[in-house]
């Protein structure tokens, strides 16, 4: 409990917490588990199985953008159109683009 204690204390002290006022946390559409849920939904009910290939899709994408999906269908020497390489160059684009404007609005004050 004492040390429970000196930590809760510590992170309660009003300099750390005056550090946090800027309210800089973590976007929830840049986490892990945002992409997770985004082809894993709570609703959906997915079995064991579904889940498990939905987290290894989620690391990849969220590692490695939406180009990664494009390794995973090469591995699996599935063929892949030009449209789809085009598609998935303008999602992952579109994604660095927001995410640059987003950081920039974050660190304008």
């Amino acid at each position: 409990m004492a040390a429970i204690k000196t930590i809760f204390n510590f992170l309660s002290n009003t300099e750390i917490l005056n550090r946090c006022l800027g309210a800089y946390t973590q976007n929830t559409n840049e986490s892990l588990n945002y992409v997770f849920r985004q082809i894993c939904t709570k609703i959906s009910g997915s079995c064991r199985k579904n889940a498990e290939i939905a987290a290894y899709e989620s690391v990849v994408q969220f590692n490695e953008g939406r180009l990664g999906r494009l390794n995973i269908m090469k591995e699996l020497k599935l063929c892949i159109s030009n449209n789809a390489i085009n598609f998935h160059n303008k999602a992952d684009m579109r994604r660095i683009k927001q995410g640059d404007r987003r950081a920039k609005q974050n660190t304008i004050e």
